[in-house]
Parts: structure tokens; C-alpha cells; sequence
């Protein structure tokens, strides 16, 4: 999935040319514990993007694999995906993938590992006061 996600203080230099890319161990926890938080609307991610000091803002457009992704209510303990519920004591233990929820009208998703994410562009924008707002 294509999907957007802000790094608020975190410079997205250290993303894109860091090692791990998205890195959890820069995550706060959130809704759906610490994990990674991509989201489908760029405007949630505006809340938490990058600022310049030029008074630009700066997110990430990110190339996400979701895989078998589950949607549950938020809870803040997670720190990867629940178990599958399976019908058969012959298929093992499995987990989702990544989990997603709804949260300030956007569907977000959260990954539990680093690498199953691509920052894949850094978007720069700027911001237009309108009368009014």
C-alpha cells in the first residue's frame, strides 16, 4: 500500500538514509502501541510531519507492506500483532501481519517491523493560510 506517515522531531534524513529506514525505537507508543503508523489520508499525517525552518512541512509517501492486516479497537500495550485464530491445532501459531484501526477520520496501519516499510518519497509542502480558518 502506499500510505503517508510524519516523523514530528525526527529529521526524515536519518530515515532515508539510515540503515533501518522506518525504525520503530524512534516510535512513541500511540493508539496501537509502539510500533510504526503509516495512515491513508495525507492530512493525519500533517499533524505529525516534519517542520523546516523555512515554515515548510515535510512527510514521507511510503511503500507499506500490510500483508494480513487486522483491524482492532486501539490498544496501547501492543508491540507486534495479535495471534491468528485458527480452526486447527495442525496449522502452528501465526500472527497478523500489521493491524489498523480509525482514528481522527483516517484509517492508519502499524507495522511491528522495521523492514516492511520504503520511505519511497519525501514530500515537501507548505501551507496556505485561508481567511476564516
Amino acid at each position: 500500500k502506499e500510505l503517508f506517515h510524519g516523523t514530528r522531531t525526527t529529521d526524515p534524513e536519518r530515515i532515508y538514509k539510515g540503515e533501518e529506514g522506518f525504525d520503530m525505537r524512534f516510535s512513541d507508543p500511540g493508539m496501537w502501541g509502539t510500533g510504526c503508523y503509516f495512515a491513508v489520508n495525507a492530512s493525519y499525517s500533517h499533524d505529525y510531519s516534519y517542520r523546516l525552518t523555512d515554515g515548510s512541512f515535510q512527510m514521507f509517501m511510503a511503500k507499506v507492506l500490510t500483508g494480513d492486516s487486522v483491524n482492532i479497537p486501539s490498544n496501547k500495550s501492543l508491540r507486534m500483532p495479535p495471534m491468528k485464530l485458527t480452526n486447527s491445532s495442525m496449522c502452528g501459531e501465526t500472527r497478523y501481519d500489521s493491524v489498523n484501526g480509525m482514528t481522527n477520520c483516517s484509517r492508519v496501519y502499524i507495522t511491528y517491523k522495521n523492514d516492511n516499510a520504503y520511505p519511497f518519497y519525501l514530500i515537501t509542502y507548505k501551507v496556505r493560510n485561508s481567511v476564516g480558518i
